[in-house]
């Protein structure tokens, strides 16, 4: 009998013992210690720290430079990471209530928290009670604008007075700020520090490129805006090479979390150790490097480590306590007045899935290579050495069912992308300066933003995506249920296969979920009992929403695209213009669309993928929106920039009260355009609507370049402020 060669079964063998010798090295560097779930350690001194780091690192260079396994190691991770049918990042692994998960009905109107007079609209916040950064900020008065690396302080209330105060130079463009009574906290990005020549040791290379003695960090200043034409710095500090992840402010606390790399490829204290410790540089320049004693750790098995640092500011006092988790690299953040919940990709926990295939493919192997496999006197690295070895020869292993070891290979990278599809959620409790780790749960399915998490009466709600790696149409969506040890209590699973979880809602004691892949199943979940949620009905219409907001108890907003019927033979339905919906579900069975109002075509909305830019108020029956549109009819003027100003109500639906327009800022002193875009920053020639507020009977809607003031009942303009 002829025996036909298989040109692929090396590879397949080859990658079989790559995925085993990965799980044992897994196995070896976890194994030894186990921490309950609701506890945490800090390492005793550096030397552990780095002893704790180093084992890691070695796993993840295994996983990172092998091109065979690496595709196996992060497949649905970076099936989910990829971009939507708009061109934008579609599902990043892992992205709310204080009492209750509805916000405030004024899209954050809080007028009377501030003990202002003037009706006024706020940031548009996921939680009563909970602020969060935004690039533009009122207290009813007053204006707090980011226009690129500036902000601007403007006073903006009455119209006739308004007017640019002062202005603040900033490295980069600020991330974010805070108002607190006449407190102004700014994030951003602080410069990477560049060691002077005359520091670099003669005949090196760096001679001609100063290295970077300290690289690019999160900075926090903190300025006294009692006089809002002179505002006063008054404190400051930075994070060496820390990247923003989120932030809150409750009260008069700020809570800034950031993710600092262990190794920024420069000694610190000890030339020996390649892990550098977490550093905080204050507004006087001075440094303070943070011992290992200080970072607290888990019992999870990262293969990439990061410092998640918590800073807790008090504004009222100007102080601060900083603390650090050795984690993975989180990517959602949902918090609530009490507790804030972190989100980021599960590690694999490799040991049942190593037992599993390991005993299997060596029982295919004839006894003659496998007699050291079976030695229960080899050491472990020994066996996974000759199995290595003997997987690698493919054909030439001699008799066997070469059949069989494909099939088990198939199964075992199937089952590692799937252990791979988890989320890592882990809890904190914040009170006053003090964060503290509660508990951690490993959830199925990928997280979409932080509106697909949620804390009601003591319970956490997560909505996730799981999908398959190996048949991309295989995916479902799912709701869980934990309880306040994040524990799992109640789940819902596999609602629409096929389709992913576009937007999703928690208000109450229901969940809204909208999915897509050829139209827009809208879904009414309740979770009256969190034991048992369960579909109380489905509204199946073309197109999708990609942000959910509370019309009232019975209405929800949705903002998305309207899509073309296209087969799917053809690509399956596109995206066309901006859509804006408003479902009933007074009765949950049976939610309806009582409303459209669907934009050109080629129309997009900063809204879609950032909710602070969508401004509502049920009070003045107003919904308003950032747009930018192609200009059809005259193509030479590019896009449309400006807003889109709606009247909303249950009786008359959505109607399209007019439009801002901010296409060419252009400065008043100057003529024509062209001549305005010789000396206006790039970020100012452009008139991207970025917010849009009220204050009383003005309209403000704001760019980088040009902050418009309209009659909100007739939207002539009042006035227009370059920045």
């Amino acid at each position: 009998m002829v025996h036909h060669k298989r040109p692929w079964m090396p590879y397949l063998l080859a990658t079989a013992a790559i995925l085993l010798l990965t799980f044992f090295s897994l196995v070896f560097a976890f194994w030894p210690r186990q921490v309950d779930a609701g506890t945490t350690e800090r390492f005793k001194d550096l030397k552990e720290l780095q002893d704790f780091i180093e084992n890691n690192a070695r796993i993840a260079s295994l996983l990172n430079q092998n091109h065979y396994f690496s595709p196996f190691i992060r497949g649905s991770r970076e099936l989910l990471d990829t971009q939507d049918m708009n061109g934008n990042r579609a599902m990043k692994s892992v992205a709310p209530t204080l009492q209750q998960a509805t916000p405030p009905a004024e899209s954050g109107s809080d007028a009377a928290a501030t003990g202002a007079s003037n009706d006024f609209s706020t940031t548009n916040i996921q939680v009563a009670g909970v602020d969060e950064a935004d690039i533009v900020k009122s207290d009813g008065s007053y204006l707090y604008v980011r226009a690129g690396q500036e902000i601007n302080i403007l006073a903006a209330y009455p119209p006739e007075k308004a007017r640019v105060l002062s202005s603040l130079t900033f490295d980069n463009p600020p991330l974010g700020l805070y108002v607190h009574g006449n407190q102004m906290l700014v994030i951003s990005q602080q410069e990477p520090i560049v060691r002077p020549m005359s520091e670099v040791p003669e005949g090196t290379a760096s001679k001609i490129y100063p290295p970077i003695s300290r690289p690019m960090g999160l900075k926090v200043t903190i300025y006294d805006t009692s006089n809002k034409a002179n505002p006063k710095l008054k404190d400051s500090f930075s994070i060496t090479g820390a990247s923003y992840v989120a932030s809150r402010m409750i009260g008069s606390y700020v809570y800034l979390i950031a993710n600092t790399p262990l190794n920024l490829h420069k000694p610190q204290a000890d030339a020996q150790s390649n892990v550098r410790l977490p550093e905080i540089i204050e507004g006087n320049g001075s440094v303070t490097t943070l011992p290992a004693t200080a970072i607290q750790y888990f019992d999870i098995p990262y293969p990439a480590y990061r410092y998640t640092v918590v800073q807790a500011y008090n504004l009222d006092a100007r102080t601060r306590k900083t603390s650090i988790f050795l984690t993975g690299t989180t990517q959602q953040v949902f918090a609530s007045a009490q507790n804030f919940y972190l989100a980021s990709p599960a590690p694999l926990d490799p040991i049942p899935l190593c037992q599993k295939y390991l005993d299997r493919l060596t029982a295919l192997l004839p006894d003659s290579l496998t007699n050291k496999l079976k030695d229960p006197n080899a050491a472990t690295e020994q066996k996974l050495e000759q199995l290595a070895h003997v997987l690698s020869m493919g054909n030439n292993t001699g008799p066997g069912n070469q059949a069989e070891i494909a099939q088990v290979v198939s199964e075992m990278q199937r089952d590692l992308a799937r252990a791979q599809d988890q989320t890592l959620v882990q809890k904190f409790g914040i009170s006053g300066y003090e964060v503290v780790f509660h508990a951690k749960a490993e959830v199925p399915g990928q997280v979409l933003n932080q509106f697909s998490m949620d804390e009601q009466d003591g319970y956490f709600r997560i909505a996730t995506t799981t999908r398959d790696p190996m048949q991309w149409e295989n995916s479902s969506n799912n709701i869980f249920v934990y309880n306040s040890n994040l524990q799992l209590t109640g789940k819902l699973m596999g609602l629409a296969p096929s389709e992913r979880i576009y937007s999703a809602r928690f208000l109450g004691r229901r969940a809204y979920l909208v999915t897509f892949r050829e139209t827009d199943p809208f879904f009414v979940i309740d979770l009256a009992d969190p034991a048992v949620p369960k579909v109380l009905g489905y509204l199946k219409i073309p197109g999708f929403s990609s942000y959910l907001h509370p019309y009232d108890e019975n209405h929800i907003i949705g903002i998305g695209k309207e899509t073309t019927p296209i087969l799917q033979e053809q690509g399956g339905p596109r995206p066309t213009g901006l859509k804006i919906a408003l479902f009933d579900v007074t009765n949950p069975e049976q939610p309806k669309e009582l409303s459209r109002y669907v934009l050109p075509n080629g129309s997009d909305s900063q809204a879609l993928y950032d909710h602070k830019a969508f401004l509502f108020s049920p009070s003045k029956h107003l919904l308003a929106l950032p747009v930018s549109s192609p200009n059809y009819y005259a193509w030479y003027r590019g896009y449309w920039q400006g807003a889109y100003i709606f009247n909303i109500s249950l009786n008359q639906g959505i109607a399209l009260k007019g439009t801002i327009d901010h296409s060419n800022p252009g400065q008043p002193s100057v003529d024509n355009q062209a001549a305005a875009d010789l000396y206006l920053p790039i970020y100012k020639q452009y008139g991207n609507v970025q917010r849009i507020l009220y204050i009383n009977d003005v309209l403000y809607t704001v760019s980088d370049a040009l902050v418009k003031l309209n009659d909100i009942n007739s939207l002539a303009e009042l006035k227009a402020l370059h920045l």
